[in-house]
């Protein structure tokens, strides 16, 4: 109750310290629902990942955690294992989220990206220098 409050004022980090004492003493779904939540809120993606992995694998989870665990699996540079997250939730919650719609678009694009990349950043640079120079003589 008192994480919860901690969480409803926004004091996600006095939350975070409230939940892992609770964990301390044993295993508590609600507690771990609660740090994944206040990770994300704060920003951590890779607490966030961490805690909503646990999440997310739970018997009846909360409907958005899948998003979340994507999310975060995205941000830490995972869009694989990102993929397959995002593309359940749509599947089986809610298949017109626009939030999970772009999630997939972009992990889709850094894949095309990544095999489409001709030059090395450094090689533009490089070439971008030759030109710089070929202007100047």
């Amino acid at each position: 109750k008192r994480a919860e409050r901690l969480m409803q004022q926004h004091n996600y980090t006095a939350a975070i310290d409230l939940y892992r004492s609770i964990l301390d003493r044993g295993n508590d779904s609600e507690a771990v629902k609660g740090i994944a939540e206040a990770y994300r809120r704060v920003g951590d993606s890779e607490e966030t990942e961490y805690w909503y992995a646990m999440v997310a694998l739970m018997p009846n989870p909360p409907q958005k955690a899948w998003l979340y665990y994507a999310q975060a699996l995205q941000r830490n540079g995972k869009c694989d294992e990102a993929t397959k997250w995002v593309k359940q939730y749509l599947e089986k919650i809610e298949p017109n989220n626009t939030q999970a719609i772009w999630l997939l678009k972009s992990c889709e694009a850094s894949v095309v990206q990544d095999v489409a990349r001709p030059q090395s950043l450094c090689q533009r640079v490089q070439s971008l220098d030759r030109i710089r120079r070929q202007a100047l003589h």
